[in-house]
């Protein structure tokens, strides 16, 4: 089948539901944006089958859009479609829920369901097929989708939010010209692996040089043992002390220190500890974005890399990345067509121009110079617009500002974004490019709800617009928007700053401390101003919304009434200034890192009645809450994580009946947590990770029915986990490794059906809970340190299983041998499994298997032969497998990378074998790698240096023989022959395979009448001259002459044919050439070195009675010696 271009999307659904209605509205909006659906037959083209086209349309489209209706289930095609979507490969499934539940798919049968009538009808006509549809049902309900109760029960909405998602998703599918960039990095990276790299990449903002950084960083990081990738180095270093210290203790954390690194107490602290750090590693780090060398000195990658790591450096500056880098590579402008295609996906969602756009495409594209940022922003901006005047305008603007090299006309150029903005979301977008920056989007739409701005919907069309980003659920922009919102603030007011809308240090601080501040200023940053801010008045700024104060020490401050949002991060007093207490209006309280002991005073009148978020972590002297806490009535988010003097919560806090997270990881003095807990009905998280005195939860917590997330790792002292949690029909999570007095967990969780994450491994867990077989819904299941020596065949029955981690389980020796059951399996770790002996050959049934981490299971022995099976597997680690011995011929799996893993593992190997003094193995498996790239410098530096060891060895070998020989001369002049066999014995242990060994000795015993010692030595002899025979080698000249000496020497006189051979100097015999057969591994033996020779020789043909011209000796002493 061939369509003229691939299908993005595929939408299943019931068309007499919604094909004319919803459907309708969503295919034409998809459209509008550039999107290429397949709906339903109007797709299909004329003479194709029907059912061999959709299968087509789901194979090629990346997005799948499931729409269930009432009447979904009637239609065995739309079961069928979901059940193709489900098994097709790496698929974006969007579920939209109309005018149906979630639930509704978890139980189609119920009385109360919509589906309760086709599911009859369908056990009626297919009851073999039931069973596998509701299946498929239930998985789809575990995806989170799209709600329309949740959309005000408008489609409109609805489609707008599918549309955004689908650009979103389809947009990270298409990275524009950096597959070959990347490429290239990477191989020059890897070529660099004996020494440390250090590379800068240079160019303008905006060209792409953090998209490059970090596709790089996805590709590369796996193959290094630990990788750090340190996000806009300027941005951070600009607060001072404060941003440099945290960069350095995030720098430690990633090279594996976070256990042992708790705090850096300043800079230098920090660069003490990251040089003896980063010289014992062999660490991939990526510095994005840096403005100044005294950021890289800073963090000590400049002179203190380990052997074979690398450091990628991206700036602005050319300058800095020369001093810095060993190599530097300039960012390039994209070529035409590559500009093209960006710009068309971003505007049209496809890399070609939509019709009747084609020319204009072309011109808009070419005016954004090559320019990625311009050409993002610029199609996101036309996106779906249809008036040619409107393209016309964008054209002339850019043509206008046509100087890439201009700062200030560039933002110009970006400007028009901006321009195209709602009055309200041109003060989000400057809220986030002047203060919010790096703030949880959440965080931002609580604070724009509480003045009654669209918060979703103007959060949703910045992001659209490629103004905003949102990364790792933080809101991040841009540094060249960044600048544009600084400028467009400036461009308020030139002259007089205390008059613009936003100010930030240092012109913040110099407008107040010279009382220029007036009532235009919205938001004000003051942190880590050093400036003395007792009695400062800052009500003039009766506007003031956002305020950070971090760092800022003060009292008897005067604060306006109308603050949302107070940081106060650092705050040096025991507790809140009274003049606080009346901000009625505050949303968001941030005072992080605090000295209070006590929030407020127990007689006070503090209210803060429209507070959602309190943020008190790690204020380390807090020890208790006020019991008037509960006079936050809106209070939905309270963080009190490492308040480690925090010994209990108040009773009061029952009352907070909107809380829905509350996070006391690190108290480590908590013990008890109130009754009142219970009565949070809307709470959804609970974190309680190392709370390591927390003794009990309360039975109470059954009642939080809301309950999704529940943590309680590494909780040492916790002795039971509540009977009631059993009753959290919402948990989706269940956290509680490290727990060492829990050994019992509740019946009940059986019942916990939605449970998606289990983390329960424990040093008391010596057998499998029977709860967790009945958790068929579960995607991860950790039993970390657990003490179970099997690992029972009833796990198996959790066939959703996604990622099993057995992370140190010490004495577990099997898994099941019906592995393959976990036919979703993507991440099996194994690490420290150091009884485990072998892997189940179903281990290769994994076929959706990515990640194998079997690092550190020192007795494993074998990999599954079938191995070649697990074609998706992108990530495998052997360190530290010492007993490995049987794995798979990399040469079975070309395509799979599985073969350059194995070779790695198998070069460490090599090296392990040389640091250990094992040669002779280290060359065995030299030879082997050798079969693949003889002309990787690694494999020939490990060569170099086997032959400069044998030559050592050959060279000590014959000093040791000589002494040996004379020894041996001396006893047999002074006839003592024991004396003399003594040394003889140990010439030839010297030399196994040297025929004037086993000659010398032959002739000793037969003076001493030891005829069946001398059969021995004959035999031995013939099977040293096949040998030589065998592989092509000869006897020296000077050994022929000293053999016919003792040949006319022995009928006569045993003893003085034994002298004539001890007179000959050293016994080395043999000239040979190199072998150069190269077996199979594994399987054959390996060429053997001989330590007599200084050569290699072959021992296949070891036992082989010799022929031709070997060297013969008669049993009897009469016999003549002829050699061949």
């Amino acid at each position: 089948m061939h369509y003229e271009q691939p299908f993005d999307v595929f939408i299943n659904h019931r068309g007499p539901d919604v094909k004319k209605t919803f459907v309708k509205e969503l295919n034409e909006a998809l459209r509008s944006a550039g999107v290429h659906p397949f709906v339903d037959a109007d797709g299909i083209e004329q003479g194709e089958a029907s059912w061999d086209s959709i299968l087509e349309a789901i194979r090629v489209a990346p997005i799948s859009i499931c729409v269930f209706s009432p009447g979904y289930v009637e239609s065995m095609w739309c079961l069928d479609e979901l059940a193709v979507i489900h098994r097709s490969a790496d698929k974006k499934i969007l579920p939209v829920f109309y005018n149906v539940e979630p639930w509704h798919l978890r139980h189609p049968e119920a009385i109360t369901s919509p589906f309760a009538a086709g599911v009859k009808k369908l056990q009626s006509r297919h009851p073999e097929k039931v069973s596998g549809w509701k299946g498929w049902l239930a998985r789809t309900a575990d995806i989170y989708g799209y709600e329309l109760n949740k959309f005000s029960r408008s489609d409109t909405n609805l489609v707008q939010a599918i549309v955004s998602k689908v650009l979103q998703h389809l947009k990270s599918l298409f990275p524009v010209a950096l597959d070959q960039q990347a490429s290239e990095f990477l191989s020059f990276i890897r070529s660099q692996s004996q020494k440390s790299c250090r590379i800068g990449i240079f160019g303008m903002g905006g060209i792409g040089k953090t998209t490059l950084a970090k596709e790089i960083f996805k590709r590369i990081k796996d193959e290094f043992p630990v990788s750090s990738f340190l996000e806009d180095v300027a941005r951070e270093t600009s607060k001072g002390d404060q941003g440099v210290a945290s960069l350095q203790l995030q720098l430690l954390r990633d090279m594996g220190n976070a256990d042992r690194v708790n705090i850096v107490e300043d800079i230098n602290d920090g660069k003490s500890k990251l040089r003896q750090c980063l010289q014992s590693k062999r660490a991939f780090i990526v510095l994005d974005n840096v403005e100044s060398p005294l950021s890289i000195k800073a963090l000590c990658v400049d002179e203190n890399l380990g052997v074979g790591s690398c450091c990628i450096l991206t700036s602005r500056d050319e300058w800095i990345c020369s001093v810095f880098s060993d190599f530097t590579y300039e960012m390039p402008f994209l070529k035409p067509a590559e500009a093209k295609q960006l710009f068309c996906w971003n505007a049209f969602g496809s890399i070609f121009a939509a019709q009747g756009f084609q020319e204009l495409a072309n011109e808009v594209a070419l005016a954004c110079g090559g320019h990625p940022l311009t050409l993002e922003l610029m199609g996101s901006l036309l996106r779906r617009e249809k008036d040619l005047l409107v393209w016309d305008a964008v054209l002339q603007h850019l043509r206008k500002h046509d100087s890439l090299q201009n700062h200030d006309k560039m933002l110009q150029r970006l400007k028009i974004s901006f321009d195209s903005l709602e009055p309200r979301h041109k003060e989000m977008f400057l809220d986030v490019a002047c203060f919010l920056l790096g703030s949880p989007p959440q965080l931002c739409k609580d604070l724009w709800t509480s003045l009654k701005w669209p918060a979703e919907l103007g959060l949703r069309n910045l992001v659209n617009k490629s103004l905003l980003k949102v990364e790792n659920n933080l809101v991040t922009m841009h540094d060249l928007l960044i600048d544009l919102g600084h400028s467009i603030v400036t461009e308020e007011d030139v002259v007089r700053p205390g008059k613009r809308s936003r100010l930030w240090m240092n012109e913040s601080e110099e407008e107040l401390l010279d009382k220029e501040v007036t009532d235009k200023v919205q938001t004000f940053s003051l942190a880590e101003s050093k400036a003395d801010l007792s009695d400062q008045n800052l009500k003039p700024m009766e506007n003031l919304r956002l305020l950070n104060m971090d760092g800022c020490g003060g009292t008897r401050i005067q604060f306006p009434h109308r603050l949302g949002y107070v940081r106060w991060q650092r705050l040096p007093l025991e507790k809140i200034p009274c003049e606080m207490y009346d901000m009625r209006k505050l949303v968001v309280l941030d005072l992080a890192s605090s000295k209070i002991t006590h929030l407020w005073n127990v007689d006070s009148t503090a209210t803060f009645p429209r507070l959602q978020t309190l943020i008190l972590d790690d204020c380390k002297e807090l020890r208790e809450l006020p019991d008037s806490i509960n006079g936050s009535k809106d209070l939905r988010n309270l963080h009190l994580e490492k308040c480690s003097s925090l010994e209990s919560l108040p009773e009061t806090i029952g009352d907070l009946s909107k809380l829905e997270v509350l996070r006391l990881r690190g108290c480590t003095k908590l013990k008890h947590l109130p009754e009142a807990l219970g009565s949070l009905t809307n709470l959804w998280s609970l974190y309680l990770t190392d709370c390591t005195n927390l003794v009990s939860i309360p039975e109470s917590i059954g009642n939080c029915r809301n309950l999704s997330n529940l943590s309680l790792g590494r909780c040492y002292n916790l002795e039971a986990i509540p009977e009631s949690t059993g009753k959290l029909c919402n948990l989706r999570t269940f956290e509680s490794p490290s727990c060492d007095k829990i050994s019992h967990f509740p019946e009940l969780m059986k019942d916990l059906f939605v449970l998606k994450t289990l983390k329960v491994g424990c040093g008391s867990l010596t057998t499998l809970p029977s709860f967790i077989s009945h958790l068929t819904g579960l995607q991860e299941l950790s039993l970390c340190l657990s003490r179970f020596v099997t690992l029972p065949s009833a796990i198996c029955a959790l066939t959703r299983l996604q990622d099993l981690k057995l992370i140190g389980c010490d004495v577990l020796e099997s898994l099941p041998e019906n592995m393959g059951a976990f036919q979703e399996l993507r991440i099996l770790s194994l690490v420290g499994c150091v009884s485990l002996k072998r892997l189940p050959d179903s281990v290769g049934e994994l076929k959706y298997l990515e990640e194998l981490n079997l690092s550190c299971c020192a007795s494993l022995q074998n990999l599954p032969l079938n191995f070649c099976q697990l074609t998706r597997l992108r990530l495998l680690c052997l360190e530290g497998c010492f007993e490995l011995l049987e794995i798979p011929d990399p040469c079975s799996m070309p395509e799979t990378g599985c073969a350059v893993i194995f070779y790695d593992f198998l070069v460490s190997r090599c090296l392990q074998y040389l640091e250990q003094g094992k040669f002779s193995k280290a060359e065995e498996v030299l030879v082997f790698l050798m079969k693949f790239k003889h002309e990787d410098p690694r494999l020939l530096q490990i060569q170099a240096f086997l032959e400069e060891v044998k030559c050592r060895q050959t060279e000590l070998v014959v000093m040791d023989v000589e002494m040996l020989r004379q020894e041996a001369l001396h006893w047999v002049v002074q006839n003592d022959m024991p004396r003399a066999l003594e040394y003889i014995n140990r010439m030839v242990e010297l030399e196994p395979e040297s025929e004037m060994s086993y000659l010398t000795r032959f002739a000793a015993r037969m003076i001493v009448n030891d005829n069946t010692g001398a059969q021995e030595d004959t035999k031995m002899l013939s099977q040293c001259v096949a040998a030589r025979e065998l592989a092509g080698r000869k006897l020296s000249q000077s050994v022929l002459e000293k053999v016919d000496k003792f040949n006319n020497l022995f009928r006569c006189d045993w003893k003085h044919s034994l002298l004539a051979l001890l007179n000959s100097g050293s016994t080395l015999e043999v000239e040979h050439s190199r072998n150069s057969r190269i077996p199979t591994f594994p399987g054959l033996q390996f060429c053997r070195y001989s330590a007599s020779t200084g050569k290699e020789s072959n021992m296949e043909g070891s036992g082989r009675a010799s022929t031709g011209n070997s060297c013969r000796i008669a049993q009897s002493g009469n016999a003549k010696v002829r050699a061949g």
